[in-house]
């Protein structure tokens, strides 16, 4: 059982994850056991099952493709910073339709408004992401980003100077919509 093998020991250990993440590669049927692992009772099993899902998100974004609704409305109501973190960089990793688009927007959205700064960081690389072919959402997230890149905590500001560049420049000539 995955939630077992990411149980016990210091909750700021990764613990199993990076056997987990070997373990669902070789048997991908795993996998939705252990998407709901991050909505387990323990808070270390929760922290660890979305570092793992995080990571394969990045390699296998088709792993959690059939799971977008339940990442957005259940895992990332979770009350627990470093799950909400994996949460914000899952969502960059995964195709969103539409209307899963809006809703992920009004999360990370909700997510700036924390008082941890990694969360705030990875939320607003996120919505970053989101708004390089999103006019509208570019218009709402820029003066964010202007705003922690002056006002933010010293990494904030780090990080919101290079979002402001990529915001800056142009999509590549395929990606950019006609007016």
């Amino acid at each position: 059982m995955i939630a077992e093998r990411l149980s016990g020991g210091d909750r700021r250990q990764v613990g199993a994850s990076d056997d987990v993440v070997s373990l669902v590669l070789r048997d991908n049927a795993k996998f939705g056991e252990l998407f709901d692992a991050m909505l387990h009772e323990d808070p270390t099993v929760r922290m660890r099952a979305a570092e793992a899902t995080e990571k394969l998100a990045r390699v296998r974004p088709d792993l959690l493709a059939p799971y977008r609704k339940r990442l957005i409305e259940e895992v990332g109501e979770v009350d627990q910073h470093d799950v909400r973190r994996r949460v914000a960089q899952m969502l960059a990793n995964v195709r969103l339709d539409v209307k899963e688009r809006s809703k992920a927007t009004a999360l990370l959205e909700r997510y700036l408004q924390d008082t941890n700064v990694t969360l705030v960081v990875e939320s607003l690389q996120t919505l970053v992401d989101f708004a390089k072919d999103d006019r509208g959402l570019r218009k709402r997230v820029t003066p964010i980003v202007e705003r922690m890149a002056a006002r933010g905590t010293p990494a904030m500001q780090v990080r919101a100077r290079k979002l402001l560049a990529r915001l800056e420049t142009p999509p590549p000539r395929a990606e950019r919509r006609r007016p």
